[in-house]
């Protein structure tokens, strides 16, 4: 293969971008003072949310998340002040509308990553013969259920037991990847949070992501 193109397939991945997007966003919804964010702050938060989810797929579930934990964290809380969160909310979905559509269209089903059904299926056959599924085995499975909710609704169990696996495996897989270092940070932020709670609010908006 090409040697320049292996070398620099680290650097397009879309990690990074995702990674800058979200610090953007969550800069701009984090106030200097006790005031909210302006309107544009909450408008430019939603355009940055949406170019994260066209980055990663998980841009979309973090971008709501924070959107509305910091709506909640607004004072007082009414339908005045969860405007803006739900306006920025309303641009994430626009700027992530044209890939929403066009997975739908090629897939046949609303999704938000195209790899999801892949995965799923893979996963879930995996489970169930014991070892890594074949491609002729994964493109049985998807033909002769057609789809990730017909398959969930007639296997539910199966489902829930490689959900119960993959969340103890994937934990302390988060685990070994934080270190001493990692956990020791953690503790000094719930430190940080137990001694200011008045400011729950915007942690709980730092640690979204």
């Amino acid at each position: 293969g090409n040697s320049w193109m292996v070398r620099s397939a680290g650097w397009a991945q879309p990690e990074n971008l995702y990674v800058l997007c979200v610090a953007c966003s969550l800069l701009l919804l984090l106030p200097t003072t006790e005031v909210e964010p302006a309107w544009w702050r909450w408008l430019a938060a939603g355009f940055c949310f949406g170019l994260a989810y066209l980055a990663r797929p998980e841009g979309m579930l973090v971008g709501l998340l924070s959107l509305t934990l910091a709506g909640l964290v607004a004072r007082p809380l009414n339908l005045r002040r969860l405007l803006r969160p739900t306006v920025a909310a309303g641009v994430l979905l626009l700027i992530s509308l044209p890939f929403l559509v066009y997975l739908r269209r090629t897939t046949g089903a609303w999704m938000l990553s195209g790899k999801t059904e892949e995965v799923f299926f893979r996963a879930q056959l995996d489970y169930f013969l014991g070892k890594p599924p074949e491609l002729a085995d994964y493109l049985a499975a998807r033909e002769r259920w057609e789809g990730i909710v017909p398959y969930t609704l007639s296997h539910p169990g199966w489902v829930l037991d490689r959900a119960r696996r993959n969340l103890f495996s994937e934990t302390w897989l988060l685990v070994r990847s934080l270190g001493a270092v990692g956990i020791l940070g953690l503790l000094a932020w719930a430190r940080y949070v137990s001694k200011k709670a008045w400011r729950g609010g915007l942690n709980l908006l730092l640690a979204s992501p």
